[in-house]
This record gives structure tokens, sequence and C-alpha cells, in this order.
């Protein structure tokens, strides 16, 4: 099953996460990082699992939000979909995450999947090339779904 991850952008900026454990066994996260996981039951679609999973690691809830356009995948990023999510502005979300105690910031409850430890606001602009998107962190398929988005957003 694919995994799905949200592109949350305001145009200039796009969200993206680091640090945090995962994996079995858990290894701390190298590299950017999109929010995003598997689809479960509880998700009517798609954009639910990319809102349901934003909020499980950060603890960010968008509210009044609504996908731009369908899920898109890129032809190397296989078993991932990603879902665009146009918001007000991601710096602001990013300096409220990493501003926040972090008693206040989501707890772990999977320790196969830490919540992450730090947001990034990174220029919109290129963003697919960003060295923290590389196949030694496995994070690349990131980069190519951001890749494709900017297709989609012109």
């Amino acid at each position: 099953m694919a995994k799905i991850y949200l592109i949350l952008t305001d145009r200039k900026y796009v969200l993206v996460a680091k640090g945090g454990k995962s994996g079995n066994p858990p290894e701390e996260r190298r590299g950017y990082h999109l929010p995003g996981g598997k689809f479960e039951n509880r998700d009517k679609n798609s954009f639910g699992t990319v809102i349901r999973e934003l909020e499980e690691e950060t603890g960010i809830k968008l509210e009044n939000h609504q996908p731009w356009g369908n899920e898109i995948t890129h032809k190397k990023a296989v078993g991932a979909k990603f879902v665009i999510v146009e918001t007000e502005n991601v710096p602001a979300l990013v300096e409220g995450f990493n501003n926040l105690d972090v008693s206040k910031r989501p707890k772990i409850t999977n320790k196969y999947d830490e919540p992450f430890t730090e947001l990034v606001s990174l220029p919109l602009e290129n963003c697919w090339k960003d060295k923290n998107f590389n196949s030694d962190y496995l994070t690349d398929y990131f980069g190519y779904g951001l890749e494709e988005a900017m297709k989609v957003l012109g």
C-alpha cells in the first residue's frame, strides 16, 4: 500500500521536517521529510490521511483547508503519493512549532515512528534540489514528489 505525504505550501515556502526516530530498529531520521504515512480505515481519503499524520507528527491541526487538485505521483517515488495543500503562512507554522515547549509537542506513541523534532520553512523555488533529499538519507523520493508538485503549482 502506498504511503501518502503532505506538501504544505504558502507558494513561497514548503514545510519540511527533521528529527525523531523511525524504523525497526528505530534510528534517528536524517535529511528532510514530509509529514505523512499510511492510509488508515478512519481516514476518508488521502487528504484525511495527511491531515491526521500532520497532527500526529507535529501537533499542527489544519482546519478549513482543501487539497490542491488530486494526489500526485512521480515515477521515481515508487509507493508514494503526495497531496498538495495550500496554507497562509508556512514560516509562522514552523516558528510556532519550533518555539513550542517540548512538553507541549506530540508525545511518542509509537517507538517506530516518533513525532518530528524540528520543522523547516524551505523556499519553494528549486526545493526538490536541496541536499537533504537524497538516497543516502532515504529521502530522495520526497524531492521527487516536490519536483512533481512544482509542475502542478506552476
